[in-house]
């Protein structure tokens, strides 16, 4: 049985260029997260600001948040970024594109925060 070089060329070269575009459209969208994806701490909610046309608003009290995550994949890594996802009942609120230092400062702040609220009912 003999391959045929020339469709395992063809199939190598299809497979770095999907991979070579995948990583630059990720490495694109990562500043644009971070441009136009905006977060505010207040003493009793959070609140997420998102979109460049279409502006959207969310608050989240903090009495509603059940935990929070700093997740960094391969591509964040490289940048010594990370992803703080904080976790309701309901959904998940995403702040992307945070040094992986202030990730976890802010999962800290907010953490407190939740615990004097907590205290506070």
């Amino acid at each position: 049985m003999k391959l045929n070089n020339g469709w395992l060329a063809w199939g190598l070269l299809v497979y770095f260029t999907v991979v070579a575009l995948s990583g630059i459209c990720y490495l694109v969208v990562i500043p644009w997260e971070y441009n136009y994806h905006r977060y505010q701490v207040f003493d009793d909610y959070l609140a997420f600001q998102k979109g460049l046309f279409f502006r959207s608003t969310t608050y989240v009290p903090f009495i509603r948040i059940q935990h929070i995550t700093v997740d960094q994949g391969p591509f964040l890594r490289m940048k010594n970024l990370a992803s703080l996802t904080i976790h309701t009942a309901a959904t998940d609120h995403e702040i992307v594109g945070l040094k992986y230092s202030d990730a976890t400062w802010l999962r800290e702040e907010i953490l407190q925060k939740v615990k004097q609220v907590e205290n506070d009912v």
